[in-house]
């Protein structure tokens, strides 16, 4: 196997949401940073520097590091509405949807389970 030819994909993967009821797809996508992206990697280290200057170690503490670090995934949305009315895609809002909606959580670490959306290959060798 030729290790360079694997290379992370730079371009955000989309997601589509399932109903946390039903598992049916939506018309809900989320795109989602590869783990392997500069600026996933980078805002990580963001979230990890304030942890530190912090002192993260409580356990609702811990569970909040999850989250920013799961939001910190997210890159753009689209129909994704709170209260009917269509909600953009920020930093901010991707944590506030995922305090509202922790079940949104479970499917973006679950669609990370799968690395295979998140590299493009040159060959098949």
């Amino acid at each position: 196997m030729k290790i360079d030819n694997f290379i992370p994909n730079e371009q955000a993967v989309p997601m589509v949401v399932s109903h946390p009821i039903t598992g049916a797809d939506t018309d809900a996508i989320l795109y989602l940073l590869s783990p392997y992206h500069a600026l996933f990697q980078q805002r990580k280290k963001a979230i990890a520097r304030d942890a530190v200057l912090q002192s993260m170690i409580h356990t609702d503490q811990q569970m909040d590091l999850e989250l920013r670090l799961t939001a910190a995934a997210i890159s753009d949305w689209c129909n994704i509405e709170q209260d009917g009315i269509a909600l953009s895609y920020s930093a901010e809002n991707a944590e506030k949807l995922l305090l509202k909606a922790p079940w949104l959580r479970d499917q973006i670490v679950f669609f990370y389970t799968d690395a295979k959306p998140f590299f493009k290959t040159l060959s098949k060798e």
